[in-house]
């Protein structure tokens, strides 16, 4: 029940009965309101932003340091994501220094 709930609270809008969306997650002024459209290949860098917030996934298992959306750059978080796994949070910047995974991709 608990992954259920957590992959709901994932989805971008909620389609109610009369055919309508409600939007179920606003981050600042980033509103989520669809899946993905598009997606790029990931250069980490410790200077440089991601030209559009994302979300990050990783193609092999490793450590991705980043800085969620609405967050200083400061507050860096290290995750270790499975091969396969997006990151919980909308990305604004992939650091080079603590990542070891290869081959991330941006997508947004």
């Amino acid at each position: 029940m608990r992954r259920l709930l957590f992959a709901l609270l994932l989805l971008p809008a909620l389609a109610l009965a009369d055919g309508s969306t409600r939007k179920i997650g606003v981050v600042e002024e980033y509103a989520i309101t669809s899946f993905p459209l598009f997606g790029a290949l990931v250069t980490p860098s410790d200077t440089v932003a991601l030209a559009t917030p994302g979300t990050v996934r990783a193609d092999a298992a490793g450590a991705v340091t980043v800085v969620c959306v609405g967050n200083a750059i400061t507050d860096e978080i290290t995750l270790n994501l499975v091969a396969g796994e997006f990151a919980p949070c909308l990305v604004s910047y992939v650091f080079d220094t603590g990542t070891d995974a290869i081959t991330l991709h941006v997508f947004y």
